[in-house]
C-alpha cells in the first residue's frame, strides 16, 4: 500500500521559504544565514521521508528553540 501525500516537492520548498522569511523576521537580531543554515540542517533530517506534509511543522518546531538559544 502506498501513501498518497498532498504536498509535493515544490510546495514543500515554498513552505520552507515562507518559514524562513517568518523566522528571519522574528529573529532579526540573528544573521539570516544562521536561520537558513538551521532550517537546512533540520530539513536534511527528513530527506528520506515519504510523507512531506508534516516536514514544515516539524522543522519549525525544531528550529525555533535553537534560534531562541542562539539569541542568548
Amino acid at each position: 500500500m502506498t501513501t498518497m501525500d498532498t504536498l509535493h516537492g515544490e510546495q514543500l520548498a515554498q513552505q520552507l521559504r515562507a518559514l524562513e522569511t517568518r523566522l528571519v523576521r522574528d529573529h532579526e537580531e540573528l544573521p539570516a544565514e544562521t536561520v537558513h543554515d538551521c532550517i537546512e540542517r533540520e530539513r536534511a533530517r527528513f530527506s528520506h521521508a515519504r510523507i512531506l506534509s508534516y516536514i514544515p511543522v516539524l522543522v519549525e518546531r525544531a528550529v525555533r528553540p535553537k534560534l531562541k538559544r542562539a539569541r542568548t
